[in-house]
């Protein structure tokens, strides 16, 4: 597919070890969006397979500076 950036991409290590991918999203609504939701739900699978058996979460922050978790994170 075509090249892809993630917005950013955070590792925490307490209070447990887990990865974060986060995408800036100016719209109030990005979790409302069904592209939008599918592009970060592959963003998440991405960072999955280059950290197999870690914790990876997904979440939008909007332009309001909302944190959005995505379904399944």
């Amino acid at each position: 597919g075509a090249p892809r950036r993630i917005d950013r991409l955070v590792l925490l290590r307490e209070p447990e070890r887990a990865w974060w991918v986060l995408d800036y999203k100016l719209a109030g609504d990005p979790q409302n969006d069904a592209v939008l939701r599918a592009q970060l739900a592959d963003y998440r699978r991405a960072v999955a397979a280059l950290v197999p058996g870690e914790v990876v979460h997904a979440a939008f922050i909007t332009g309001a500076g909302q944190l959005v978790i995505a379904e399944g994170s």
